[in-house]
C-alpha cells in the first residue's frame, strides 16, 4: 500500500486550495492584504477549514518595509525584520501563536494598536536606561572624586567637618589615570625597553667617590642626621644598623644631602673647602634631578630636605643661598603624583595586604604636603596639591599602626589644611583674636601637645594664628592706605591719631609674635635646630613684628619691654652661638631689640614731640655707632612704626633725616610677610 503522499502547503489565497469566491469577495479580498489573515479559531474571511487554519500568507516584505519602500531581510532567529528589530518597532512578520488573535483584536479595535505602541515605547526606554545604568556603573568611581573635589573647592568650610575623616580611607585620587594616553605610553615603553632611563646620565652624586667625604666621616654625618632630623628621612629605615651604605646604594644623591644635613652637627674638623665643594655638588645633581622624570622616591626624598632645612652652604663664613622652597616642594608634590600609586595603595589598606614600601610612600606624600602647605601660607601663593590628593594624607593612620610622629604629620597637615583655606577666602581671625576652626581642630588632637617630642607642633600651632594676625593686619593697611592716602611730604601718624581698630590688629600680632618666642625658647637647645627653615623664619620674623608694633600702651595682654627685652637677648644669644640655626634669626633679633628699647625709654621720658617726630636716640646705655643697626633703625621706622628722641643728647642728624623723610629707596622698606618669606629677607639682612 502507498503512502498518502502529503499535501504541499500552500500560501493562503492561493487558487488549487482556497474557496472560490464570487467577483466581488475576490475584488474585495486582493485590496486588503490582511484579509486572508487567519483568527484565532482559524476562520479566514468567515470561513472555517483545517487546513486553512495552518496556513499564512508571507508576504515580501513587512507592512512597515512597504511603506517605507525599503529591503526588508527576515531574521528567523527573532522572527521579525531586521529593520523592525534594530528600530524596535513592531514587525508583521513576527510568527507568534498569538499573532492570529492580536491581529484580530488589532483589526476589532483601533485602541490596542496605540496601547501597543506605547508598550513597544515603555520597553525601548527600559533597554536604554539599562544601558546607561551599565555606562554610568564603569563611570561611577571618576563621578564620586569629581563631586567631592567640586565641594570641597566651594565649601569654605569643609576642611573640619569634611566626610572623609583623617581615619577613613580616601577614595583613591588617581582612580581611572591610568588609561591616560601619555601613561598607556609610559607603561608600554617600560614593558618594552625593561625600565626607565638614568636618573643621572653626566654628573656623579656620589660624594665619596668624588673625594670630598671618607666613608667613615660620612657614616658619622649620616648618624648625627639621623640623630638630630631623621624625621625627614622617611623612605628609608633611620634605624638599619647600615644605613649610610644603604643610602649610598639606593641613592647617591640622597646619601649626599644627608650628610650635608649632619655636617651642623658635627664636632670634628672637616675641611670647609670639601664642605662647600660637596654642598655645590648637590646643588648642581638637584638640577638635574629637576629634568628627570619620572623621579624614584628618594631622589624626591632628598630634593624635598634640601628646600626643608637647607639655606646655605655648611662651610663657615658662606653666603646666605636663597631656596624657592614653595617652589620645590610643589615641585616634589607633581614628582610624587607620578610616582606613587595611590590605588594600588588603597587596595592593598582595605585587603588588609599593605606593605612597609605602601607606608613609606605615603609617609613621604604626607611630609610633601605638610611642608607645601607651610610655603604656601606665608608666601602666600596657592597651593598647587588638590584637594583630592591631599585627603590621601590620611591613610597614613590606616597603614600598619600610626605612631606618634605620624599622627603629628597629619594634624599638622590639616591644620594647614585649613588655613590656607581661610586665606584663600580672606576670613581672618575675629574680633577676639580667636579663629573657629583652630579651636576644633585643637579640640581633635589636643592630645597631641602632651607628647614629649612636640615642641615643634605647638610651635606650628602658634605659627598659624601668627599668620592668621599679620595678614590681617597688612589687609587693613592695605586697605587704610587706598582709601585714604598720604601726601608725600606727611609723616607718619603718631599713637594718638592711631584707630581703636588698628590698635586691635597689632595687638592680636603682637601676643602670637610673643607666644612664638616663648615657646620657641621654651625648647631645648638642640631641639631648636632641629626644626625646618620654615619655623625659624617664623622666629625672624614674628621678632620683626614686636620691634616694628610694640608700644608701652599696646594692650594690656602683651609683656612689658623688660620681658620682651629679655627674650629677644635670648634669641639673639642662641643665634650667635648656634651653628646650625638659620641666618635670619641672628640679624633680626639684636635689631628688635634695640627697637625696643629706644621705645620703652621714650615712653618712660614722656617727650610727646620726639613721639610725634619719630625720631630715635639712644641714651649713654647704648649706641647707635654700628651701621647695621643704624640702618635697622630707619628701616624699621619707615615701616609705619614712628620711633623717639630722648632728652639725653641731641639727635642723631642721620638718624633724624631718616626718620622724617619719607622712603625714598635709601633704606629697603619694612617687608610683609609675604616679601620676607619669598626671599625678601635676603635685601632685608644685607
Amino acid at each position: 500500500m502507498e503512502p498518502p503522499t502529503p499535501s504541499r502547503p500552500e500560501m493562503p489565497g492561493s487558487v488549487q486550495d482556497a474557496p472560490q469566491p464570487d467577483d466581488s469577495s475576490s475584488t474585495s479580498s486582493r485590496k486588503r492584504p490582511l484579509a486572508a489573515v487567519p483568527d484565532a479559531n482559524g476562520e479566514a474571511n468567515g470561513k472555517s477549514t483545517p487546513d486553512q487554519a495552518k496556513r499564512r500568507r508571507r508576504k515580501l516584505s513587512c507592512e512597515t518595509c512597504q511603506r517605507r519602500k525599503c529591503r526588508c531581510d527576515y531574521d528567523p532567529v527573532s522572527r521579525t525584520c531586521h529593520r523592525c528589530r534594530t528600530l524596535r518597532i513592531p514587525c508583521s512578520f513576527t510568527d507568534d501563536a498569538s499573532l492570529p488573535a492580536v491581529t484580530e483584536t488589532v483589526l476589532a479595535d483601533g485602541k490596542a494598536t496605540l496601547e501597543e505602541r506605547l508598550q513597544s515605547f515603555e520597553d525601548s526606554i527600559r533597554d536604554v536606561k539599562a544601558t546607561l545604568e551599565d555606562v554610568r556603573a564603569g563611570l561611577q568611581d571618576g563621578s564620586i572624586l569629581k563631586t567631592k573635589a567640586r565641594r570641597n573647592r566651594h565649601d569654605p568650610s569643609d576642611s573640619s567637618q569634611s566626610d572623609v575623616g583623617p581615619e577613613d580611607i580616601s577614595d583613591p585620587a588617581d582612580a581611572g589615570i591610568n588609561s591616560a594616553p601619555a601613561l598607556v605610553i609610559r607603561e608600554v615603553t617600560r614593558q618594552l625597553i625593561g625600565g626607565s632611563r638614568r636618573l643621572f646620565e653626566h654628573i656623579n652624586p656620589d660624594a665619596i667617590q668624588l673625594g670630598f667625604l671618607d666613608e667613615q666621616t660620612a657614616d658619622e654625618l649620616i648618624r648625627l642626621f639621623c640623630r638630630h632630623r631623621g624625621d625627614g628621612l622617611v623612605v628609608l629605615d633611620v634605624n638599619s644598623p647600615n644605613l649610610s651604605r644603604e643610602l649610598r646604594n639606593v641613592s647617591p644623591f640622597l646619601h649626599s644631602v644627608c650628610c650635608i644635613n649632619g655636617i651642623p652637627y658635627s664636632t670634628s674638623d672637616l675641611d670647609p673647602v670639601r664642605c662647600k665643594q660637596l654642598y655645590e655638588q648637590v646643588r648642581i645633581t638637584m638640577g638635574q634631578a629637576l629634568l628627570a622624570s619620572p623621579l624614584p622616591l628618594e631622589e624626591i626624598n632628598a630634593v624635598l630636605l634640601m628646600s626643608s632645612y637647607s639655606n646655605t652652604s655648611p662651610a663657615l663664613g658662606s653666603q646666605v643661598d636663597y631656596i624657592d622652597s614653595w617652589l620645590l616642594t610643589g615641585y616634589c608634590a607633581q614628582q610624587a603624583m607620578l610616582s606613587i600609586s595611590f590605588s594600588g595603595i588603597v587596595d592593598n589598606v582595605r585587603q588588609g595586604r599593605s606593605t612597609s614600601a605602601d607606608r613609606r610612600a605615603i609617609r613621604l606624600w604626607a611630609n610633601i604636603c605638610r611642608h607645601h602647605l607651610h610655603w604656601a601660607a606665608t608666601t602666600g601663593r596657592p597651593s598647587t596639591i588638590p584637594t583630592s590628593y591631599l585627603n590621601q594624607c590620611n591613610m597614613l593612620l590606616n597603614v600598619f599602626q600610626a605612631t606618634v610622629q605620624e599622627g603629628i604629620v597629619l594634624a599638622d597637615t590639616l591644620l594647614y589644611v585649613a588655613l590656607n583655606r581661610k586665606l584663600a577666602h580672606h576670613s581672618y581671625l575675629g574680633a577676639d583674636g580667636e579663629c573657629e576652626e583652630f579651636a576644633l581642630w585643637k579640640q581633635r588632637w589636643a592630645h597631641l601637645f602632651a607628647q614629649p617630642r612636640s615642641s615643634a607642633f605647638k610651635l606650628s600651632y602658634h605659627a598659624a594664628y601668627f599668620i592668621l594676625a599679620v595678614r590681617r593686619l597688612e589687609a587693613f593697611i592695605g586697605g587704610e592706605e587706598l582709601l585714604s592716602p598720604a601726601a608725600d611730604d606727611e609723616v607718619a601718624p603718631s599713637n594718638n591719631t592711631r584707630s581703636e581698630t588698628s590698635r586691635a590688629h597689632e595687638a592680636h600680632a603682637l601676643r602670637f609674635a610673643v607666644e612664638i618666642l616663648e615657646t620657641f625658647l621654651e625648647m631645648s637647645v638642640p631641639a631648636r635646630s632641629e626644626i625646618p627653615i620654615y619655623l625659624h623664619m617664623c622666629v625672624s620674623y614674628s621678632a620683626l613684628i614686636i620691634g616694628q608694633y610694640w608700644r608701652e600702651e599696646t594692650a594690656t595682654e602683651i609683656p612689658p619691654a623688660a620681658t620682651v627685652v629679655e627674650l629677644l637677648s635670648a634669641l639673639e644669644e642662641w643665634s650667635s652661638v648656634s651653628t646650625s640655626a638659620s641666618v635670619a634669626p641672628a640679624y633680626v633679633a639684636g635689631l628688635a631689640k634695640k627697637r625696643v628699647q629706644t621705645r620703652a625709654r621714650s615712653a618712660r621720658r614722656e617727650f610727646v614731640a620726639g613721639l610725634q617726630h619719630g625720631a630715635a636716640q639712644l641714651g649713654p646705655d647704648g649706641s647707635l655707632s654700628s651701621p647695621l643697626y643704624n640702618a635697622a633703625e630707619g628701616l624699621l621706622g619707615l615701616g609705619g612704626g614712628s620711633g623717639s628722641v630722648s632728652g639725653g643728647g641731641p639727635r642723631s642728624a642721620s638718624m633724624s633725616l631718616v626718620a622724617d623723610m619719607p622712603d625714598i629707596g635709601l633704606t629697603p622698606p619694612f617687608p610683609s610677610m609675604e616679601d620676607f618669606f619669598a626671599g625678601g629677607f635676603l635685601d632685608f639682612i644685607r
